[in-house]
């Protein structure tokens, strides 16, 4: 079976993200079981601090060769975020947080279809 992490592993400060608690985190990741949602970055830590823990996050999975088991999530309907957040504004903070086209093909495209067993083009 198949699980999906939601929310970067839903840390709540640049310093948890950088602390061992996550390091252990992600040594439990199994790449045969896991898959991780990079989404809800507006749900991470401090409003002021949210994009920098999703960008510190992001690296980490790149650092440990996790990119083919992310996926992307609009987070719809952003329960208790309703005014500060859309679906474009969620897709457009993504693709701010990852910006090479590779990666966001892979994480929006590619492995969805992996991980739903579809057919990819």
């Amino acid at each position: 079976m198949d699980i999906v992490i939601d929310h970067f592993g839903r840390v709540d400060s640049l310093d948890e993200v950088l602390g061992p608690n996550y390091t252990r985190f992600l040594q439990l990741v199994n790449p045969d079981k896991h898959w991780i949602k990079v989404s809800g970055f507006y749900r991470l830590g401090k409003e002021s601090e949210n994009i920098r823990i999703a960008k510190e996050a992001y690296q980490l999975f790149k650092d440990r060769r996790l990119l083919h088991k992310l996926v992307w999530g609009s987070d719809w309907p952003h329960t208790q975020y309703e005014s500060s957040i859309s679906y474009d504004k969620s897709l457009k903070i993504f693709r701010s947080i990852l910006e090479d086209e590779k990666e966001q093909r892979l994480i929006l495209k590619e492995n969805p279809c992996r991980l739903f067993n579809l057919e990819c083009c």
